[in-house]
Protein backbone atom coordinates (compact mmCIF):
# COMPACT_ATOMS: atom_id res chain seq x y z
CA UNK A 1 0.00 0.00 0.00
CA UNK A 2 1.80 3.26 -0.94
CA UNK A 3 0.82 6.98 -0.16
CA UNK A 4 -1.47 9.10 -1.65
CA UNK A 5 -1.09 11.91 -3.72
CA UNK A 6 -1.30 15.33 -2.26
CA UNK A 7 -0.78 16.02 1.65
CA UNK A 8 -3.84 14.70 3.58
CA UNK A 9 -6.92 16.33 2.25
CA UNK A 10 -5.01 18.52 -0.38
CA UNK A 11 -5.40 16.69 -3.69
CA UNK A 12 -5.80 19.07 -5.69
CA UNK A 13 -4.50 22.55 -6.97
CA UNK A 14 -7.39 24.57 -5.76
CA UNK A 15 -7.00 22.84 -2.45
CA UNK A 16 -3.12 23.54 -3.08
CA UNK A 17 -4.18 27.50 -3.90
CA UNK A 18 -6.27 27.26 -0.79
CA UNK A 19 -3.19 26.85 1.77
CA UNK A 20 -1.15 29.31 -0.83
CA UNK A 21 -3.75 31.92 0.45
CA UNK A 22 -3.12 30.91 4.25
CA UNK A 23 0.81 30.97 3.37
CA UNK A 24 -0.27 34.15 2.09
CA UNK A 25 -1.96 35.71 5.15
CA UNK A 26 0.88 34.63 7.17
CA UNK A 27 3.41 36.38 5.08
CA UNK A 28 1.31 40.04 5.35
CA UNK A 29 1.46 39.80 9.49
CA UNK A 30 4.90 38.58 8.79
CA UNK A 31 7.39 39.43 5.71
CA UNK A 32 10.33 38.94 7.50
CA UNK A 33 9.85 35.75 8.34
CA UNK A 34 12.21 33.15 6.30
CA UNK A 35 9.86 30.01 7.50
CA UNK A 36 6.79 31.65 5.90
CA UNK A 37 8.75 32.80 2.65
CA UNK A 38 9.75 29.16 2.02
CA UNK A 39 5.96 27.95 2.86
CA UNK A 40 4.72 30.45 0.56
CA UNK A 41 7.16 30.58 -2.49
CA UNK A 42 7.88 26.63 -2.31
CA UNK A 43 4.26 25.74 -2.11
CA UNK A 44 3.22 28.25 -5.13
CA UNK A 45 6.18 26.62 -7.07
CA UNK A 46 4.37 23.29 -6.91
CA UNK A 47 0.91 24.39 -8.30
CA UNK A 48 1.93 24.56 -11.98
CA UNK A 49 2.19 20.78 -11.41
CA UNK A 50 -0.96 20.18 -9.78
CA UNK A 51 -2.79 22.46 -12.34
CA UNK A 52 -1.06 21.01 -15.43
CA UNK A 53 -1.87 17.36 -14.09
CA UNK A 54 -5.36 18.13 -13.76
CA UNK A 55 -5.64 19.51 -17.39
CA UNK A 56 -4.10 16.60 -19.22
CA UNK A 57 -6.11 13.68 -16.57
CA UNK A 58 -2.73 12.71 -15.41
CA UNK A 59 -3.28 10.64 -11.75
CA UNK A 60 -0.54 11.59 -9.61
CA UNK A 61 -0.30 7.43 -8.28
CA UNK A 62 -1.00 5.66 -11.56
CA UNK A 63 1.05 7.86 -14.03
CA UNK A 64 3.38 6.51 -16.78
CA UNK A 65 6.64 8.08 -17.46
CA UNK A 66 5.72 9.95 -20.79
CA UNK A 67 2.77 11.28 -19.09
CA UNK A 68 5.01 12.33 -16.52
CA UNK A 69 7.50 14.08 -19.20
CA UNK A 70 4.44 15.67 -21.08
CA UNK A 71 3.17 17.26 -16.90
CA UNK A 72 6.94 18.05 -16.80
CA UNK A 73 7.53 19.95 -19.98
CA UNK A 74 3.51 22.03 -19.33
CA UNK A 75 4.46 22.73 -16.09
CA UNK A 76 7.62 24.55 -16.98
CA UNK A 77 5.79 25.80 -20.03
CA UNK A 78 3.24 27.78 -17.25
CA UNK A 79 6.08 28.66 -14.89
CA UNK A 80 8.20 30.44 -18.05
CA UNK A 81 4.75 31.98 -19.08
CA UNK A 82 5.06 34.45 -16.70
CA UNK A 83 7.63 36.71 -14.54
CA UNK A 84 5.91 36.68 -10.80
CA UNK A 85 5.77 32.87 -11.66
CA UNK A 86 9.33 32.64 -12.96
CA UNK A 87 10.66 34.26 -9.80
CA UNK A 88 8.67 32.28 -7.65
CA UNK A 89 10.60 29.47 -9.52
CA UNK A 90 14.10 31.11 -8.80
CA UNK A 91 13.54 31.39 -4.87
CA UNK A 92 12.10 28.46 -4.56
CA UNK A 93 14.38 26.34 -6.30
CA UNK A 94 17.23 28.39 -4.30
CA UNK A 95 15.71 27.96 -0.95
CA UNK A 96 15.03 23.47 -1.76
CA UNK A 97 18.59 23.09 -3.45
CA UNK A 98 21.13 25.44 -1.66
CA UNK A 99 21.34 27.29 -4.94
CA UNK A 100 19.69 27.12 -8.38
CA UNK A 101 22.07 26.60 -10.90
CA UNK A 102 19.46 26.16 -13.49
CA UNK A 103 20.24 28.04 -16.47
CA UNK A 104 16.61 29.00 -16.19
CA UNK A 105 16.96 30.50 -13.09
CA UNK A 106 18.04 33.78 -13.96
CA UNK A 107 14.75 36.02 -12.72
CA UNK A 108 16.15 37.45 -9.51
CA UNK A 109 19.04 39.01 -8.83
CA UNK A 110 19.05 39.16 -5.33
CA UNK A 111 17.43 39.35 -2.36
CA UNK A 112 17.23 42.01 0.77
CA UNK A 113 15.82 43.52 3.94
CA UNK A 114 13.91 46.75 4.23
CA UNK A 115 12.07 48.24 7.13
CA UNK A 116 8.68 49.21 6.78
CA UNK A 117 7.08 51.33 8.95
CA UNK A 118 2.70 51.59 8.52
CA UNK A 119 0.61 54.32 10.36
CA UNK A 120 -1.85 53.39 12.63
CA UNK A 121 -4.92 54.80 10.41
CA UNK A 122 -7.19 55.33 13.30
CA UNK A 123 -4.51 57.26 15.40
CA UNK A 124 -2.56 58.47 12.50
CA UNK A 125 0.62 57.58 14.73
CA UNK A 126 3.34 55.18 13.30
CA UNK A 127 3.56 51.41 13.85
CA UNK A 128 7.09 49.43 14.99
CA UNK A 129 9.23 49.33 12.09
CA UNK A 130 8.72 45.60 10.48
CA UNK A 131 11.25 43.89 8.65
CA UNK A 132 10.33 42.54 5.17
CA UNK A 133 11.79 41.07 2.35
CA UNK A 134 12.52 42.58 -1.24
CA UNK A 135 13.76 40.80 -4.66
CA UNK A 136 15.51 42.77 -7.27
CA UNK A 137 14.73 41.54 -10.24
CA UNK A 138 16.32 41.64 -13.52
CA UNK A 139 15.34 44.07 -16.07
CA UNK A 140 13.70 42.53 -18.36
CA UNK A 141 11.12 40.83 -15.19
CA UNK A 142 10.99 44.42 -14.01
CA UNK A 143 9.56 45.86 -17.31
CA UNK A 144 6.82 43.11 -17.43
CA UNK A 145 5.47 43.46 -14.01
CA UNK A 146 5.89 47.62 -14.34
CA UNK A 147 7.29 47.73 -11.21
CA UNK A 148 7.16 51.29 -9.39
CA UNK A 149 10.15 50.96 -7.31
CA UNK A 150 12.44 50.05 -10.04
CA UNK A 151 13.87 46.59 -9.91
CA UNK A 152 12.51 45.98 -6.48
CA UNK A 153 9.56 43.72 -5.50
CA UNK A 154 8.45 43.09 -2.01
CA UNK A 155 7.11 40.15 -1.29
CA UNK A 156 4.02 40.80 -0.40
CA UNK A 157 3.55 42.43 -3.80
CA UNK A 158 4.89 39.32 -5.46
CA UNK A 159 2.70 37.16 -3.64
CA UNK A 160 -0.31 39.47 -3.87
CA UNK A 161 0.65 38.83 -7.97
CA UNK A 162 1.07 35.12 -7.83
CA UNK A 163 -2.31 34.86 -5.96
CA UNK A 164 -4.20 36.97 -8.42
CA UNK A 165 -2.64 34.65 -11.30
CA UNK A 166 -3.42 31.68 -10.09
CA UNK A 167 -7.27 32.78 -9.12
CA UNK A 168 -7.69 33.74 -12.41
CA UNK A 169 -6.31 30.77 -13.76
CA UNK A 170 -8.44 28.23 -10.98
CA UNK A 171 -11.23 30.11 -10.84
CA UNK A 172 -12.03 32.37 -13.74
CA UNK A 173 -14.95 34.78 -13.80
CA UNK A 174 -17.87 33.42 -15.40
CA UNK A 175 -19.00 35.48 -18.90
CA UNK A 176 -22.44 37.28 -18.15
Amino acid sequence: MGIDAGMFSMKTAKDFYQKLQKDFERLREKPGDPHICFDFFVTAEHLPEWHCGALLGIRPNSSTEAELEDLKKEAGKLRRSHPCLKMCSHLANNAKHFVATTKRHDSVESTTTMNIVSLDLGTGTARTPQTAFSIICGQDDAQALNLRDGQAISVIELGRRILDFWQDRLFPSQPE
